[in-house]
C-alpha cells in the first residue's frame, strides 16, 4: 500500500530492536490450554449439575462459552479423551476447576 511505511516511520521509532515476527497459523500451546478447559467444562457440567442435563444440552452449552459450534466440541472430546478419563479417575472437587480457571464460574 501506498505512504504505510511513511506513515509508519513517521510515527514510531525504528531505532529500537525490532521483535520477531510470529509463525503464522495457530498457536498449538493455546489449542492444547482451550482444550484442557473445554474438557474440563464438559466434565463439570456432566458430574457437578442435575441429571436432567442431557448430552445435548451439556455440548450447546459448552459449545456457546467457547465459541464453537456444536459439531466441534465433540471432536474436541474426542480427541482429548485421555484428558476426560484423568477427570474421571481423580474425580476433582470444583475447587480444582476454579483454582485451574478462576476466570470461568464453576
Amino acid at each position: 500500500m501506498r505512504g504505510v511505511n511513511t506513515l509508519f516511520t513517521d510515527i514510531f521509532d525504528q531505532s529500537k530492536e525490532s521483535t520477531p515476527k510470529a509463525g503464522k497459523g495457530r498457536n498449538s500451546q493455546l489449542h492444547e490450554a482451550r482444550n484442557e478447559a473445554l474438557v474440563s467444562r464438559y466434565f463439570y457440567y456432566g458430574n457437578f449439575f442435575d441429571r436432567k442435563f442431557s448430552y445435548e444440552f451439556i455440548i450447546k452449552k459448552v459449545a456457546s462459552e467457547f465459541y464453537l459450534s456444536p459439531v466441534t466440541v465433540p471432536e474436541i472430546i474426542e480427541a482429548n479423551y485421555n484428558l476426560l478419563v484423568k477427570l474421571k479417575k481423580e474425580q476433582p472437587a470444583i475447587k480444582y476447576f476454579k483454582e485451574k480457571w478462576p476466570h470461568l464460574i464453576w
